[in-house]
């Protein structure tokens, strides 16, 4: 996997810079990273990683390189997996909205920051209530869900792919109960993701992450449901440096 530098630049006075690469492979034979046309960078609720001068210099990064850039937090849905720790609604409602405050701010300033800096105004900024109100993602969901209930081994995906983010990321001893609540976050991620091409009006999304969504990235490399082969996603990675 090699590294190519994106961007450099100076993010409250220091130094930093973003490169890309993509999982096994060079990034360089991603058509839709050489045609530059349209990205999407998804954002973690909660996610330390995702700080204010990071966020800053990952938004300023693609919106130089890219025509069309699309910011999408992942907020509600972390509702899930609150829930699963077994919060009580009103704890789950406060952290959830506590947690989207602060990092909605830092994205406004960021995309303000860089849309006053570079001058193209190529950046549109979607919250999880977006693909909630998009009229195909029911209906993506119920195949999922669907597509889950029929499937043992996609079961199985979903069941190990669950266990390992909350034991790396949330430091809970996973169990069954925990994942009856929590996989339900993994569901609808992939039926947003299903649906994004739709919703973005994107025939080509050229999906972005710090670090390789295994488990997104091989669901769309599957045949587990049938995909309009006119639109396509794509998945890159990014690295911070500072």
């Amino acid at each position: 996997m090699k590294i190519e530098e994106l961007y450099s630049g100076i993010v409250n006075d220091k130094k930093m810079s973003l490169s890309v690469s993509k999982y096994n492979a060079h990034v360089n034979q991603c058509e839709m990273f050489n045609n530059k046309e349209f990205i999407f960078i998804g954002i973690s609720l909660g996610n330390s990683y995702f700080n204010e001068e990071r966020l800053e210099l990952i938004i300023k990064a693609f919106s130089v390189n890219f025509k069309r850039v699309a910011v999408f937090l992942v907020d509600k849905l972390s509702a899930h997996n609150y829930r699963a720790m077994g919060y009580n609604e009103k704890k789950i409602h406060r952290k959830v909205r506590t947690n989207t405050n602060l990092t909605v701010n830092r994205i406004q300033r960021a995309i303000k920051k860089t849309n006053e800096l570079y001058k193209k105004n190529n950046i549109k900024f979607y919250r999880w209530e977006d693909i909630e109100n998009f009229k195909g993602y029911p209906t993506t969901l119920e195949k999922v869900v669907q597509l889950y209930e029929a499937d043992s081994e996609f079961q199985n995906i979903i069941y190990e792919t669950t266990k390992n983010v909350v034991e790396k990321y949330l430091h809970e001893q996973f169990n069954d109960v925990f994942f009856d609540e929590s996989k339900w976050y993994f569901l609808k991620e992939l039926a947003m993701g299903l649906c994004l091409n739709d919703f973005l009006n994107e025939n080509n999304i050229l999906n972005c992450y710090y670090q390789d969504f295994k488990f997104f990235r091989e669901f769309f490399e599957s045949d587990y449901l049938e995909k309009d082969d006119s639109k396509k996603q794509d998945f890159i990675i990014y690295h911070c440096s500072e």
